[in-house]
């Protein structure tokens, strides 16, 4: 008997009754093969399985032993007991673990470096605008610097060119 009590016991006997119906489910199955394809059927087995196999396809017998499962696994969180597991069963879910776990902490990798690469060329990008928004604004400087000493120019030409005239005026009245 289990550790599971009652329930354990009665999901192991649920886990043999899926068992013997998924032979007779397998025969079935044989025997409608035969019938349709017109060939013969082999004899069928009378006998049944001895208690350590699970007679039948490795299909089968893996559906079965899934049933089991989970036949031991409801009747274990019925009774609020603990499922008990062999040092086989928690080596395999270890090594799934330890699977998971590294797919996932590269796939976690990978996110963060993606991340990190659109922050690059975000930065760049902006590196790039503020370095264009610069060379603007020194071209527009330069603009205003050549504007104001072109007015220069001009209001030292208009002043250059009033001194004349006011000096030609003198002068015209003294001749």
């Amino acid at each position: 008997m289990d550790d599971g009590g009652i329930l354990g016991t009665l999901g192991d006997v649920a886990g043999d009754v899926l068992e013997t119906v998924g032979e007779e489910a397998k025969k079935f199955g044989k025997t409608v093969a035969s019938q349709v394809t017109g060939s013969q059927a082999s004899p069928q087995k009378t006998a049944q399985p001895s208690a350590g196999s699970t007679g039948g396809d490795d299909a089968a017998s893996a559906i079965v032993g899934e049933f089991k499962k989970l036949a031991h696994t409801v009747g274990s969180q019925v009774t609020g007991s603990e499922p008990t597991f062999d040092g086989s069963q928690l080596a395999k879910m270890a090594k799934k673990d330890e699977e998971f776990s590294a797919q996932e902490a590269a796939a976690i990798r990978a996110k963060i470096n993606r991340v990190y690469q659109e922050y690059a060329v975000k930065r760049a990008r902006e590196q790039q605008q503020r370095q264009i928004e610069e060379q603007r604004r020194d071209q527009e400087k330069k603009e205003v610097v050549r504007l104001q000493k072109n007015e220069k120019q001009e209001g030292m030409d208009v002043a250059v060119a009033q001194a004349k005239a006011r000096a030609e005026i003198k002068n015209y009245g003294a001749e």
